[in-house]
């Protein structure tokens, strides 16, 4: 198992968050595709548009959401499953699990209705000490 430093982690995290500047999150119904470079999946039910300076600079490996203006509407009833966040050209960057518990993103409730806010209230993205 290899161990890096928290200066490479939040090096490593502030390069990858950066793509996310100005981007969008997408929240889709289903599973998320296999990887980012597959093609987007489920019904697309909000997208939110992401600040010029979308996470906050990397501690111990970790970056915050910037969450001002991080809102978005509801344009379809039906059970979120997954967000694809993209890039502010539109490329995806990562997918993420949606849920009430147990994923990668935590919501209040997964049944959306058409017309509801969508409001991304924390979510970060950190880069473990270790790996495989």
């Amino acid at each position: 198992m290899s161990k890096i430093s928290t200066a490479s982690r939040n090096a490593q995290c502030d390069a990858h968050t950066a793509l996310l500047d100005g981007g969008t999150v997408e929240f889709r119904t289903g599973v998320a595709p296999a990887d980012p470079q597959t093609a987007d999946s489920g019904t697309l039910l909000a997208t939110v548009t992401l600040a010029a300076t979308a996470f906050a600079a990397a501690v111990n490996g970790s970056a915050a959401l910037n969450t001002t203006a991080s809102t978005g509407t509801v344009g379809s009833d039906n059970d979120v499953g997954h967000a694809r966040w993209k890039d502010s050209g539109g490329t995806a960057v990562m997918d993420c699990s949606v849920a009430v518990s147990s994923a990668d993103m935590l919501v209040d409730s997964i049944s959306w209705t058409t017309g509801q806010i969508v409001d991304i209230t924390s979510f970060s993205y950190t880069v473990p000490e270790a790996s495989a």
